[in-house]
């Protein structure tokens, strides 16, 4: 599993640099419990980018999330689901969700990174914990 700081370096600069587009429409944190019965906590957020709006979710065993913590993320969006779902699935940091199959990758490397609403996401994550 990766931590969000081997994820942000992973990421596609052209991606990261771009996240100032991207604004938060909804962002909820909660406690749950995951597949295997551990408690952790989750973070939702609703992210609107032009006329777009994705929902972008990330998932840690930590109480307080930090660019240390281990995660699983997901993203509703195309560049998600065609450039970073299998690669992050092979890192433990996605699970796969197409049961039908994989979809056509376009991600050849499988180098793992951000979409820009999971890199706004974090960004607000990480501000939010800050303080």
């Amino acid at each position: 599993m990766l931590t969000l700081e081997q994820l942000l370096k992973a990421s596609d600069y052209n991606v990261l640099k771009n996240v100032f587009k991207y604004r938060i429409n909804a962002f909820e944190s909660k406690k749950a419990v995951d597949d295997n019965g551990k408690d952790v906590t989750q973070v939702i957020g609703v992210i609107l980018g032009g006329t777009s709006k994705r929902k972008a979710s990330i998932v840690s065993e930590d109480i307080i999330i930090t660019k240390k913590s281990e995660v699983v993320v997901y993203c509703s969006c195309n560049y998600f689901i065609y450039n970073l779902e299998i690669p992050l699935v092979i890192q433990g940091s996605a699970r796969p969700l197409h049961a039908e199959g994989f979809p056509k990758v376009k991600n050849t490397g499988l180098k793992p990174g951000l979409c820009p609403h999971l890199a706004c996401l974090i960004k607000a994550i990480l501000l939010k914990n800050k303080s």
